[in-house]
């Protein structure tokens, strides 16, 4: 039966199989000063000792890492734990286990942390989503969207860990959709700068696959012409050339060699498309100035 007792804060080892990776040192020193105040509410949980090891005096922490750093801080020689019957190195497992449910019932274990934990969960146990979501007391969509988004860029986990993008099952399959790995973590932070909701993200990733699934205009090209080409149709230069004679519309080579150099001096010719130069003004010139030559 497990017992509870003051142990040397110095004999407790640290679990190798602990979940949490990041600890907030603004909420550890939140913690200490709580514990200094109030003392320590619940009392860790370790196991041992290990009698058999080069260290038979020292005890392994199973739950309670953040309470023990906290502690530390604060100054605490001991601290008050729960005792367990020390379990054998094939226990690993079961420390892990332990350890993450642990976590997962206090609520405040970072969303890549447990995803991960999960992972590992999964690879070593051999266990379906199922059986993990039973074994962790979570719903399955819980465990399914926590391996789900291990598929994104560190760099995403990192902005959804840090609360700045939702963890949200159509957030992570909308970021996974965007093919491209440079383009996905762009628009992540650029979503996550503005805070933006559930249906901003969705709807921005969709824009985003739109435009990279989408035919890029060459170089060899002039991206305003050839899209008031597509819009108005095809310059009838007989009639156009006639009308240039007039003195009242320009020639038609000045018009392209114009569009040219300001299409080639636009920051976004590289990227150039129908999505992307959609909007410009200098194509609704060459639409007006054609569709009213074309008319007559």
């Amino acid at each position: 039966m497990p017992s509870t007792q003051m142990i040397d804060i110095e004999l407790i080892e640290p679990n190798p199989q602990q979940p949490r990776k990041h600890f907030d040192q603004a909420e550890l020193i939140e913690l200490s000063n709580s514990i200094l105040e109030n003392g320590l509410i619940n009392p860790i949980t370790v196991e041992g000792p290990h009698k058999q090891t080069n260290k038979p005096d020292h005890y392994y922490l199973i739950a309670g890492e953040r309470r023990v750093r906290a502690s530390k801080l604060a100054g605490l020689d001991k601290i008050q734990c729960i005792v367990r019957e020390p379990m054998t190195q094939a226990d690993d497992k079961k420390r892990s286990v332990i350890a993450l449910v642990e976590n997962i019932q206090r609520s405040n274990l970072a969303t890549v942390d447990e995803a991960k934990a999960i992972r590992k969960l999964k690879d070593d146990q051999m266990l379906t989503n199922t059986q993990i979501a039973q074994m962790l007391g979570v719903s399955i969509p819980r465990v399914n969207l926590a391996l789900k988004t291990l598929k994104l860029d560190e760099a995403i986990l990192t902005l959804i860990n840090e609360g700045s993008l939702a963890k949200d099952n159509r957030v992570v399959d909308a970021l996974l959709s965007v093919p491209d790995a440079k383009s996905r973590v762009e628009i992540a932070k650029a979503l996550a700068s503005r805070h933006a909701g559930v249906k901003a993200c969705v709807e921005a990733c969709a824009r985003l696959v739109c435009h990279l699934n989408e035919e890029k205009i060459p170089s060899t090209e002039v991206p305003s012409i050839r899209l008031s080409r597509i819009k108005t149709g095809d310059v009838k230069r007989p009639i156009y050339d006639v009308i240039a004679a007039a003195g009242r519309v320009p020639p038609w080579p000045l018009v392209e060699i114009t569009a040219r150099n300001v299409c080639d001096r636009c920051a976004l010719r590289d990227d150039a498309s129908k999505t992307v130069c959609d909007g410009c003004t200098l194509v609704e010139f060459l639409q007006d100035l054609v569709g009213k030559t074309n008319r007559g």
